[in-house]
């Protein structure tokens, strides 16, 4: 009995361990993700508020829970329960339509729509807003010579699984995901000709 509840513990450390790397490996590739978003906008010369909004949105999986305004409740409405299994993951694996499951989902691909037309960060907030916007958890770097800009995006990611104490040693329960990408700055041949 002891020798079972001792297997058990350590196969659910073991466990638990695995899946906190497995979602900070993910965030790194979110990471890798945003930056190679970042970089292509500002390789097509977008500027630097635009930059900020593309790299928000390209980290979305990686910000934590979505914050709402005061008031404002999230629009939750299950998948029809009148689909079976297979119709389900049929729909779910349409990539060609690529419809939302649900309200929800609906709702927030709208939101995003209008997160990227707002041209102040105030009015951005009301649109759209993330736990790691809010907090200022993520941060982009550029560097560039030679008309190569290279993009660093980092974010600091949450621990969240338990016990990840054992396996991670932070002061705030948080750790530093980076991502890098580079792209050759070419926005002077789309605008060269426009008289910009």
């Amino acid at each position: 009995m002891l020798e079972s509840f001792i297997a058990i513990l350590l196969l659910c450390l073991l466990l638990f361990g695995v899946l906190q790397v497995l979602l900070a490996y993910n965030a790194r590739t979110l990471a890798h993700h945003a930056a190679a978003r970042t970089a292509r906008a500002r390789a097509v010369g977008l500027n630097g508020w635009m930059q900020e909004k593309v790299m928000r949105v390209a980290s979305i999986p990686a910000s934590g829970k979505r914050l709402y305004r005061a008031g404002e409740a999230p629009a939750f409405v299950p998948v029809e329960s009148s689909l079976s299994l297979g119709e389900r993951m049929d729909r779910a694996m349409n990539f060609r339509r690529r419809l939302p499951l649900s309200a929800q989902a609906m709702e927030e691909v709208e939101a995003i729509a209008l997160y990227m037309t707002m041209r102040t960060s105030d009015a951005a907030r009301f649109a759209l807003n993330y736990e790691a916007w809010e907090e200022g958890r993520l941060g982009m770097a550029h560097r560039g010579k030679d008309h190569l800009m290279e993009v660093s995006v980092q974010n600091r990611y949450p621990l969240e699984m338990p016990l990840h104490r054992l396996f991670y040693r932070t002061w705030d329960d948080a750790i530093t995901v980076r991502g890098e990408a580079a792209e050759f700055e070419h926005y002077q041949l789309y605008l060269d000709g426009q008289g910009w």
